[in-house]
């Protein structure tokens, strides 16, 4: 599930040499999957914050699970740990930015209730 795709992408990037805060460029993104989740993760980490700040903290979980098809579709079809290391710091950079949202919603949402 969604939550095992989490826990994937963070043990990915604690096995490089990847900064938190690595931006993602988005003209390294070759493979359909990985276009796809940064359009997708930039879209529910609006939504989901917006919730989350009008106090909708059910409804900011919801929106972070509708990613679950299109991180299950990456795992599935994108070689994170390849050997050109911009595209590899790339996409450990999108697992990162997945790995941020995850966390902050799911952590802030244990708080607050």
């Amino acid at each position: 599930g969604l939550a095992e795709a989490n826990r994937r992408g963070g043990n990915t990037g604690k096995k490089s040499d990847v900064a938190a805060t690595s931006v993602v460029r988005p003209g390294l993104l070759r493979e359909p999957a990985e276009r796809e989740l940064e359009e997708r993760l930039a879209v529910v980490s609006l939504t989901a914050n917006n919730l989350y700040s009008s106090g909708n903290y059910q409804g900011a979980l919801r929106a972070c699970a509708t990613l679950r098809d299109v991180v299950d579709a990456f795992f599935e079809s994108v070689m994170v740990n390849v050997d050109d290391q911009a595209l590899r710091r790339n996409r450990l950079a999108l697992l990162s930015r997945l790995h941020g949202l995850m966390n902050t919603i799911a952590d802030l949402a244990k708080l607050a209730t």
